[in-house]
């Protein structure tokens, strides 16, 4: 079984790869979002919903993580698109425990209990027998928050009814190596993304994300989930992120401090992206064959109950 450093450092891999003034917001009384569709929606309809998010920024210093085996943490998120991204996981009794950052040219990942600070350039990572961790593109984690853009001229298919309010759209994406395929499920009435399934061109399942608890924020204009589960089938590892507030287009610290790597005394600074630098075992990609559906699955929608939407 994975040791939990090792998990640890996956997930801070997966978050590095990623990402007017709101403050924070209470659950109560949140306000309903408005309806995106009136009537079932058309592709360019809804690439036109996905692509009319205000977010640039968004910021939570009340969240948890939970990975399976794991008790939750605390955890603070901070991320501006396309590329800048903080994710820091402490304890109240061992204090920081986990420290994850992402800019423009790199991405480092520091564990308490690791022995060095992990880096490397996004443009070497890419090509590197370290990205068998996490074989995904580098901005899939805050689409998997729905925070997203949308080739309108991309090569899609659908969208399909799968009921329950659900459609389903399918997209070829482009990579280095090669076309990917994603599944997205969204919701018929609001628009939320509920899901993201990608995978390889043979089948093989590389990332999965499922949101629900979404909240809309009229200020911006935009609904944005509070339970994110992250699926990463080639890394055997999954985890949820659950936020209790977010603050949008502003951030609580300047840019500067939260996008540029810091000194970790005492531990060793190791460039993932070296051809020199090998795998921890039970890190390399091995074949994954997928679950069986899980049936009983069903979106959270805050106020409504199901048969309601419309």
């Amino acid at each position: 079984m994975m040791s939990s450093t090792l998990r640890l450092l996956l997930v801070a891999t997966s978050l590095a790869l990623v990402p007017g003034c709101t403050w924070w917001r209470g659950w109560v009384n949140a306000p309903q979002a408005p309806r995106a569709f009136s009537t079932a929606p058309s592709l360019q309809q809804i690439a036109e919903h996905i692509n009319a998010n205000t977010v640039r920024q968004l910021e939570t210093e009340r969240a948890r993580i939970s990975l399976d085996g794991l008790p939750s943490l605390s955890a603070r998120l901070a991320l501006e698109r396309p590329r800048n991204l903080r994710f820091r996981v402490e304890t109240g009794l061992t204090g920081p425990e986990l420290d994850v950052g992402s800019n423009d040219e790199l991405f480092w990942m520091w564990a308490k209990r690791s022995e060095a600070v992990f880096f490397a350039r996004h443009d070497q990572y890419a090509g590197s027998a370290a990205r068998q961790m996490i074989p995904i593109q580098p901005e899939w984690i805050s689409e998997a928050m729905g925070i997203m853009y949308f080739d309108p001229n991309g090569k899609h298919e659908g969208p399909y009814d799968r009921g329950n309010h659900r459609l389903e759209v399918i997209s070829q994406l482009p990579s280095s190596d090669g076309d990917l395929k994603r599944v997205m499920i969204v919701n018929d009435v609001y628009g939320w993304i509920l899901e993201q399934h990608v995978y390889d061109q043979r089948g093989q399942l590389l990332a999965s994300s499922k949101t629900s608890g979404h909240r809309y924020y009229p200020a911006e204009g935009v609904s944005l989930p509070h339970h994110i589960e992250i699926q990463l089938p080639p890394a055997d590892l999954s985890f949820a992120l659950d936020v209790g507030q977010y603050r949008i287009n502003t951030l609580s610290i300047s840019s500067e401090q939260l996008w540029t790597m810091p000194r970790f005394e005492g531990y060793q600074v190791v460039d993932v992206a070296d051809p020199r630098f090998s795998l921890p075992p039970g890190a390399r990609n091995v074949p994954y064959s997928p679950p069986a559906p899980r049936t009983g699955f069903r979106p959270e929608v805050r106020g409504l109950e199901q048969g309601s939407l419309r």
